[in-house]
Formats: structure tokens, C-alpha cells, sequence
């Protein structure tokens, strides 16, 4: 298997399992997703 190093790009943390769950469920909506990918192409300049 030819796996190449990955890197950490985006973390988040949450102290409620509950705020992390309402996290998830947006970026995975059609608005959340496009909203990360955004502030990735502005902080990573992809």
C-alpha cells in the first residue's frame, strides 16, 4: 500500500459532544461546505 504523509490542515475542538455534532451537521450541508472551503482557499491560496 503506497500511502503518502498527510498534513493537518483544519482542526476544530468542542467541549460538548452536542456543539459537535451541530458542527458537523452543518459542514455538511451544502452551505457549510462551501463556507470551509472557501476560508481553506483562503488560508491555504489553493
Amino acid at each position: 500500500m503506497n500511502r503518502r504523509p498527510l498534513r493537518l490542515i483544519h482542526y476544530e475542538y468542542f467541549i460538548t459532544e452536542d456543539d459537535a455534532k451541530a458542527r458537523e451537521v452543518f459542514l455538511k450541508s451544502g452551505f457549510g461546505r462551501n463556507n470551509l472551503k472557501k476560508a481553506l482557499k483562503r488560508t491555504l491560496l489553493i
